[in-house]
């Protein structure tokens, strides 16, 4: 099995967070903390399927540490972020809350199966 569509998408999932919560406005940006948190989740989500279909005796160490650069420079723009966002942008946060309890849920399953 090839490596370079698991790669393509670990990478790709890390830095939507990045780009999630560095970004300030536009489409990409997380405009609130619910959109910080999934983007958080949505990346640690994104190292369980690379340890689960990533072979990483065949793939550089380069890969694995570009993730956690990644990962880590969302985190500290995330944590730079916070305090200026609200928990819900949207014009109705019960219904917002309604759809990222289920996304993290889903995320939390996939993250306990890649790791049982």
């Amino acid at each position: 099995m090839s490596t370079v569509a698991p790669i393509v998408v670990f990478l790709s999932l890390v830095s939507t967070f990045l780009v999630a919560s560095w970004g300030v406005s536009g489409r990409v940006a997380a405009h609130d903390r619910s959109g910080l948190i999934s983007g958080a989740i949505t990346a640690v989500t994104g190292f369980a399927v690379a340890s689960v279909f990533i072979n990483w005796v065949e793939t550089s160490i380069v890969v694995w540490w570009a993730g956690v650069a990644l990962c880590a420079l969302g985190i500290v723009g995330a944590a730079l972020r916070w305090s200026q966002v609200p928990w819900f942008q949207s014009a109705r946060p019960a219904l917002r809350a309604v759809v990222v309890v289920p996304y993290w849920s889903i995320c939390a399953l996939v993250i306990g199966v890649a790791f049982t």
